[in-house]
């Protein structure tokens, strides 16, 4: 993996970021580029894939039902967060994030390193978009060009892990943004956050880490300290939700404790997959189907967790811990 001295870029990069979250202008706010809408000569589609998407907002001028994969020459790409801009605009197709909450966050890369060849990004996000939005597009660009050059947003232990099960030998490992010759990407389509088609490529790359006997009774807990966070994911009542769950025979999980491969490991092992709204649930998708899913939160209610058990063909409940822990009983129950 190559390893790169980049202080002063480092520094650079860090200001610009630093002056983007406390600037009250936003003067980039419409300088957006989408492929689907807007032809440039630095885009071409290199792939057209069977993924059928169906109608969204991008559709409305392009004629074309399925995902793409782009090839793009010259962008300017932050390792980080997998956005691309093309001159002074962000390529839409690059992320799920609406451009106005992007640029609060997001400035325009100014003297990225620049580098030849063909090339991917794997982003890091944090650990739910890294698997369930980034990896299967990642996949599905690699599958277009085996050879090209891995760009990694991260060196985090799951990362790692990663580059090594899929056999990642071109890598570059890098934490400020870059500018290349050329890189593939399998386009983000909003309001398309997890398919069929990203369910079976992430299980047959990582098919040898599964050990599907549905004998396990999974809790996945966490360890977040007190905060925001804390109360809106029901944390409040950990040790006593995570007191019930024993009395019903499950195991109490720390996934940011485990590998990847364990985490992995584990789930696809388990009858009834139970945890508080978070990352380490988006694991349910190397369970076999049928299995029962439970998520727990308090105020945080999003459909993420819901929409992926239905497409891994889960048995989906929510319990919020607003209500009597006498229910949470009751869902538990009626899952095992």
């Amino acid at each position: 993996m190559i390893q790169l001295n980049v202080s002063f870029k480092s520094i650079i990069w860090i200001i610009q970021k630093i002056i983007a979250r406390v600037s009250p202008l936003r003067c980039n706010l419409d300088k957006s580029i989408s492929l689907r809408k807007t032809k440039d000569k630095s885009m071409i589609t290199f792939l057209t894939t069977e993924e059928k998407i169906g109608l969204n907002n991008y559709k409305l001028f392009e004629d074309c039902k399925y995902r793409r994969i782009l090839e793009i020459s010259k962008p300017v790409i932050n390792p980080k967060t997998g956005i691309i801009w093309i001159d002074k605009k962000i390529l839409t197709e690059s992320t799920l994030w609406d451009y106005k909450d992007l640029i609060k966050w997001e400035p325009r890369p100014l003297f990225p390193k620049k580098y030849e060849g063909i090339f991917l990004v794997l982003p890091d996000n944090g650990f739910f978009h890294f698997l369930i939005e980034d990896m299967p597009r990642f996949i599905q660009a690699r599958q277009s060009n085996q050879k090209a050059i891995s760009i990694l947003g991260s060196k985090s232990k799951y990362m790692s892990e990663v580059v090594q099960i899929l056999n990642l030998d071109q890598c570059l490992s890098i934490e400020i943004p870059l500018k290349v010759d050329k890189i593939l990407l399998s386009e983000k389509i909003k309001e398309r956050l997890f398919s069929l088609e990203d369910l079976n490529s992430l299980q047959n790359e990582f098919k040898h880490c599964i050990k599907p006997n549905k004998m396990r009774r999974v809790f996945i807990s966490r360890r977040d300290k007190e905060g925001v966070k804390y109360i809106s994911r029901g944390l409040d009542k950990k040790y006593e939700i995570e007191r019930i769950f024993t009395n019903y025979n499950f195991e109490i999980n720390y996934f940011e404790d485990l590998s990847f491969s364990e985490q992995i490991r584990i789930c696809s092992e388990a009858s009834v997959i139970a945890g508080f709204h978070g990352a380490g649930l988006a694991n349910l998708i190397w369970a076999s189907p049928g299995t029962k899913i439970i998520e727990i939160t308090n105020t945080r209610e999003t459909r993420h967790f819901n929409h992926i058990s239905e497409i891994c063909s889960h048995d989906y409940a929510l319990y919020s811990t607003l209500s009597p822990l006498v229910d949470l009983e009751t869902l538990i129950r009626n899952s095992i």
